[in-house]
């Protein structure tokens, strides 16, 4: 069974890898996706799940394909502080990751499809 609360934690801590690697401060990260540093904050601590949308945002601005949140890494994110739990985290993240990649390309679609209308108008 998927343990969601672990998932959100390793996606947490991926968000904050992936920013940090970019970097970009939460303050630049907020300002780009048009949302609160308190907002970043609290995702990178896990106290909000990213949903899919936001996902795919954050792939495009850092750089990151979608699936990059939910794979394991020999880099361990500093964030975390049991690398015990993030491995299992990490682990359960492989049941979503299939799934993921089918809402990425359909994303994908949507964005080309918008790409198109708007060349039209």
């Amino acid at each position: 069974m998927v343990n969601r609360k672990r998932i959100n934690a390793a996606v947490s801590a991926r968000i904050r890898l992936a920013r940090e690697q970019a970097k970009y401060s939460q303050a630049k990260l907020a300002s780009e996706l048009s949302r609160s540093v308190e907002k970043i904050a609290l995702l990178e601590a896990g106290g909000h799940a990213a949903d899919a949308g936001l996902l795919y945002e954050l792939s495009k601005l850092l750089d990151v394909p979608i699936t990059w949140f939910f794979e394991n890494s020999p880099q361990r994110p500093q964030a975390a502080n049991d690398d015990l739990e993030l491995e299992r985290a990490f682990t359960d993240c492989a049941d979503m990751l299939a799934e993921l990649r089918g809402q990425e390309a359909l994303l994908g679609v949507r964005e080309a499809m918008r790409t198109a209308l708007a060349s039209r108008v």
